[in-house]
Protein backbone atom coordinates (compact mmCIF):
# COMPACT_ATOMS: atom_id res chain seq x y z
CA UNK A 1 0.00 0.00 0.00
CA UNK A 2 1.49 3.47 -1.04
CA UNK A 3 1.16 5.92 1.69
CA UNK A 4 1.35 9.62 1.07
CA UNK A 5 2.63 13.01 2.96
CA UNK A 6 0.39 14.82 4.14
CA UNK A 7 2.61 17.89 3.00
CA UNK A 8 2.88 18.81 -0.81
CA UNK A 9 6.50 19.31 -1.03
CA UNK A 10 7.52 16.79 -3.51
CA UNK A 11 10.21 13.74 -2.42
CA UNK A 12 11.22 11.06 -4.78
CA UNK A 13 8.76 9.11 -3.34
CA UNK A 14 5.63 12.06 -3.95
CA UNK A 15 3.22 12.07 -6.18
CA UNK A 16 1.57 15.73 -7.16
CA UNK A 17 -1.56 16.55 -5.52
CA UNK A 18 -4.12 15.73 -9.05
CA UNK A 19 -2.73 12.45 -9.26
CA UNK A 20 -3.84 11.72 -5.35
CA UNK A 21 -7.26 12.85 -6.96
CA UNK A 22 -7.17 10.75 -9.99
CA UNK A 23 -6.28 7.02 -7.31
CA UNK A 24 -9.21 8.37 -5.30
CA UNK A 25 -12.35 7.15 -7.75
CA UNK A 26 -11.00 4.11 -8.10
CA UNK A 27 -10.44 3.67 -4.17
CA UNK A 28 -13.66 4.66 -3.31
CA UNK A 29 -15.21 2.10 -6.21
CA UNK A 30 -13.00 -0.41 -4.08
CA UNK A 31 -14.50 -0.26 -0.66
CA UNK A 32 -17.82 0.76 -1.97
CA UNK A 33 -17.77 -3.11 -4.11
CA UNK A 34 -21.02 -4.10 -4.87
CA UNK A 35 -22.75 -1.45 -3.14
CA UNK A 36 -21.10 1.01 -5.91
CA UNK A 37 -23.75 0.29 -8.45
CA UNK A 38 -26.78 1.08 -6.64
CA UNK A 39 -25.90 3.72 -5.06
CA UNK A 40 -24.44 5.73 -8.06
CA UNK A 41 -26.39 4.97 -11.38
CA UNK A 42 -24.31 7.18 -13.47
CA UNK A 43 -21.91 4.32 -13.48
CA UNK A 44 -24.26 1.65 -15.32
CA UNK A 45 -22.58 1.28 -18.71
CA UNK A 46 -23.89 2.25 -21.81
CA UNK A 47 -24.86 -1.18 -23.64
CA UNK A 48 -27.19 -1.84 -21.47
CA UNK A 49 -30.69 -4.01 -22.69
CA UNK A 50 -32.42 -0.80 -21.40
CA UNK A 51 -30.41 1.69 -23.21
CA UNK A 52 -30.26 -0.12 -26.62
CA UNK A 53 -33.74 -1.19 -26.91
CA UNK A 54 -36.02 1.80 -25.32
CA UNK A 55 -38.55 2.91 -27.93
CA UNK A 56 -37.30 6.43 -27.78
CA UNK A 57 -33.86 5.23 -28.94
CA UNK A 58 -32.76 3.67 -31.89
CA UNK A 59 -29.17 1.14 -31.86
CA UNK A 60 -26.79 1.71 -34.68
CA UNK A 61 -24.39 -0.47 -35.61
CA UNK A 62 -21.22 1.71 -36.00
CA UNK A 63 -19.60 -1.13 -37.56
CA UNK A 64 -22.54 -1.45 -40.48
CA UNK A 65 -23.96 2.42 -41.46
CA UNK A 66 -27.44 2.36 -41.14
CA UNK A 67 -28.87 2.84 -44.73
CA UNK A 68 -31.08 5.51 -46.24
CA UNK A 69 -34.28 5.65 -45.97
CA UNK A 70 -36.24 5.07 -48.76
CA UNK A 71 -37.92 7.14 -50.92
CA UNK A 72 -41.71 7.59 -50.12
CA UNK A 73 -42.73 5.60 -53.48
CA UNK A 74 -41.02 2.47 -52.14
CA UNK A 75 -41.94 3.23 -48.83
CA UNK A 76 -45.19 2.54 -49.81
CA UNK A 77 -44.70 -0.48 -51.54
CA UNK A 78 -42.77 -1.55 -48.33
CA UNK A 79 -45.78 -0.63 -46.22
CA UNK A 80 -47.50 -3.90 -44.71
CA UNK A 81 -50.61 -4.79 -45.65
CA UNK A 82 -53.58 -4.81 -43.48
CA UNK A 83 -54.46 -8.01 -41.88
CA UNK A 84 -57.88 -8.42 -43.27
CA UNK A 85 -56.60 -7.75 -47.06
CA UNK A 86 -53.94 -10.34 -46.18
CA UNK A 87 -56.13 -13.17 -45.05
CA UNK A 88 -57.73 -12.42 -48.34
CA UNK A 89 -54.98 -12.44 -50.54
CA UNK A 90 -53.55 -15.04 -49.31
CA UNK A 91 -54.39 -18.96 -49.03
CA UNK A 92 -51.69 -19.64 -46.15
CA UNK A 93 -52.38 -18.46 -42.80
CA UNK A 94 -48.79 -18.28 -40.99
CA UNK A 95 -48.95 -19.05 -36.80
CA UNK A 96 -46.57 -17.38 -34.86
CA UNK A 97 -43.22 -19.07 -33.96
CA UNK A 98 -43.95 -18.98 -30.46
CA UNK A 99 -47.33 -20.62 -30.94
CA UNK A 100 -46.21 -23.49 -33.66
CA UNK A 101 -46.21 -27.07 -32.89
CA UNK A 102 -42.26 -27.01 -33.69
CA UNK A 103 -41.72 -25.27 -30.43
CA UNK A 104 -43.62 -27.18 -28.13
CA UNK A 105 -42.10 -30.30 -29.58
CA UNK A 106 -38.24 -28.95 -27.95
CA UNK A 107 -36.75 -31.45 -25.69
CA UNK A 108 -38.57 -34.36 -26.95
CA UNK A 109 -36.04 -35.73 -29.49
CA UNK A 110 -38.24 -37.23 -31.82
CA UNK A 111 -41.05 -34.54 -32.43
CA UNK A 112 -43.49 -37.02 -32.27
CA UNK A 113 -42.59 -38.86 -35.15
CA UNK A 114 -41.22 -41.69 -32.97
CA UNK A 115 -37.83 -43.20 -32.81
CA UNK A 116 -37.30 -46.07 -34.98
CA UNK A 117 -39.50 -44.38 -38.16
CA UNK A 118 -38.52 -41.01 -37.52
CA UNK A 119 -40.94 -39.58 -40.23
CA UNK A 120 -39.64 -41.65 -43.37
CA UNK A 121 -40.93 -43.74 -45.95
CA UNK A 122 -45.05 -44.08 -46.49
CA UNK A 123 -46.93 -45.40 -43.25
CA UNK A 124 -49.96 -45.25 -45.13
CA UNK A 125 -49.16 -46.73 -47.94
CA UNK A 126 -48.64 -44.21 -51.31
CA UNK A 127 -50.99 -42.42 -52.90
CA UNK A 128 -54.41 -44.10 -52.86
CA UNK A 129 -53.61 -47.24 -51.02
CA UNK A 130 -55.80 -48.60 -48.66
CA UNK A 131 -59.30 -46.80 -50.31
CA UNK A 132 -61.14 -50.19 -49.75
CA UNK A 133 -59.21 -51.20 -46.26
CA UNK A 134 -57.28 -48.46 -44.04
CA UNK A 135 -58.59 -45.64 -45.62
CA UNK A 136 -62.11 -46.25 -46.25
CA UNK A 137 -63.91 -43.68 -44.08
CA UNK A 138 -62.01 -41.27 -45.70
CA UNK A 139 -62.91 -42.78 -49.04
CA UNK A 140 -66.76 -43.09 -47.93
CA UNK A 141 -66.61 -39.32 -46.75
CA UNK A 142 -65.02 -37.25 -49.18
CA UNK A 143 -64.93 -39.25 -52.37
CA UNK A 144 -68.39 -41.19 -52.74
CA UNK A 145 -68.96 -42.91 -55.38
CA UNK A 146 -65.12 -43.79 -56.31
CA UNK A 147 -64.91 -47.46 -56.01
CA UNK A 148 -67.69 -49.66 -58.42
CA UNK A 149 -69.79 -49.13 -61.28
CA UNK A 150 -73.05 -47.72 -62.14
CA UNK A 151 -75.46 -48.17 -65.17
CA UNK A 152 -75.18 -50.31 -68.20
CA UNK A 153 -72.26 -50.18 -71.02
CA UNK A 154 -73.16 -48.54 -74.57
CA UNK A 155 -71.76 -50.35 -77.22
CA UNK A 156 -70.39 -48.72 -79.88
CA UNK A 157 -71.01 -45.14 -78.67
CA UNK A 158 -71.58 -42.01 -81.44
CA UNK A 159 -70.71 -39.01 -79.52
CA UNK A 160 -71.50 -36.75 -82.47
CA UNK A 161 -74.93 -37.75 -82.79
CA UNK A 162 -75.42 -36.73 -78.69
CA UNK A 163 -73.54 -33.72 -79.24
CA UNK A 164 -75.91 -30.70 -78.79
CA UNK A 165 -74.78 -27.59 -76.42
CA UNK A 166 -77.99 -25.22 -75.73
CA UNK A 167 -78.28 -21.65 -75.98
CA UNK A 168 -81.43 -20.11 -74.53
CA UNK A 169 -83.12 -17.14 -76.67
CA UNK A 170 -82.14 -14.36 -74.16
CA UNK A 171 -78.65 -15.28 -74.88
CA UNK A 172 -78.66 -14.69 -78.75
CA UNK A 173 -77.90 -10.91 -78.50
CA UNK A 174 -74.62 -11.90 -77.30
CA UNK A 175 -73.99 -13.39 -80.67
CA UNK A 176 -74.39 -10.09 -82.65
CA UNK A 177 -71.27 -7.47 -82.46
CA UNK A 178 -71.79 -4.82 -80.72
CA UNK A 179 -70.96 -2.95 -83.71
CA UNK A 180 -74.04 -4.47 -85.56
CA UNK A 181 -76.49 -3.72 -82.69
CA UNK A 182 -76.54 -0.25 -82.32
CA UNK A 183 -79.72 1.43 -84.30
CA UNK A 184 -81.40 -1.84 -84.10
CA UNK A 185 -85.13 -1.74 -82.88
CA UNK A 186 -88.62 -2.51 -84.06
CA UNK A 187 -88.69 -0.35 -86.73
CA UNK A 188 -85.49 -1.33 -88.44
CA UNK A 189 -85.09 -2.75 -91.95
CA UNK A 190 -81.89 -4.26 -90.69
CA UNK A 191 -82.57 -7.61 -89.48
CA UNK A 192 -79.26 -9.65 -87.72
CA UNK A 193 -78.51 -13.29 -88.80
CA UNK A 194 -77.46 -15.38 -85.95
CA UNK A 195 -75.71 -18.36 -86.58
CA UNK A 196 -75.89 -20.51 -83.47
CA UNK A 197 -74.14 -23.37 -84.76
CA UNK A 198 -70.87 -21.08 -86.25
CA UNK A 199 -70.84 -19.99 -82.34
CA UNK A 200 -70.68 -23.68 -81.08
CA UNK A 201 -74.21 -24.11 -80.12
CA UNK A 202 -77.11 -27.27 -81.24
CA UNK A 203 -80.18 -26.16 -79.94
CA UNK A 204 -81.83 -23.09 -79.01
CA UNK A 205 -84.29 -23.14 -75.66
CA UNK A 206 -87.13 -20.88 -75.02
CA UNK A 207 -86.01 -19.71 -71.64
CA UNK A 208 -86.07 -15.28 -71.00
CA UNK A 209 -87.15 -12.57 -73.66
CA UNK A 210 -86.01 -11.76 -77.10
CA UNK A 211 -84.77 -8.39 -77.90
CA UNK A 212 -86.74 -5.61 -79.25
CA UNK A 213 -85.71 -6.36 -82.43
CA UNK A 214 -86.62 -9.47 -84.89
CA UNK A 215 -83.88 -11.90 -85.44
CA UNK A 216 -83.00 -14.62 -88.15
CA UNK A 217 -82.41 -17.29 -86.37
CA UNK A 218 -79.89 -20.30 -87.78
CA UNK A 219 -79.59 -23.88 -85.83
CA UNK A 220 -79.36 -27.45 -85.55
CA UNK A 221 -82.17 -27.91 -83.32
CA UNK A 222 -84.52 -26.00 -82.34
CA UNK A 223 -87.83 -26.42 -79.65
CA UNK A 224 -91.12 -25.79 -79.75
CA UNK A 225 -91.83 -22.60 -77.55
CA UNK A 226 -88.36 -20.89 -78.71
CA UNK A 227 -89.20 -20.94 -82.09
CA UNK A 228 -92.58 -19.62 -81.32
CA UNK A 229 -90.96 -16.76 -79.55
CA UNK A 230 -88.93 -15.92 -82.29
CA UNK A 231 -91.67 -15.86 -85.01
CA UNK A 232 -93.88 -14.05 -82.50
CA UNK A 233 -90.89 -11.14 -82.35
CA UNK A 234 -91.02 -10.79 -86.40
CA UNK A 235 -88.13 -13.01 -86.72
CA UNK A 236 -87.32 -16.71 -88.69
CA UNK A 237 -85.97 -19.44 -87.39
CA UNK A 238 -84.00 -21.61 -90.38
CA UNK A 239 -82.42 -25.46 -89.71
CA UNK A 240 -78.92 -26.10 -90.72
CA UNK A 241 -77.47 -29.45 -90.73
Amino acid sequence: MLLLPTTHTHTPFQLPARDVESFEPAARKKTNNHHAHASNTSRRPASTFRDLFLPSQTYTNPRKPRPTDPPPAAAALLTPPDSADLALSSPLVTVPTRLSKTRKHRGHVSAGHGRVGKHRKHPGGRGLAGGQHHHRTNFDKYHPGYFGKVGMRHFHLNKAALWRPVINVDKLVTLIPQEQREGLNAESTTVPVVDTLAAGYGKVLAKGRLPSFPVIVKARYVSRRAEEKIKANGGVVSIVA
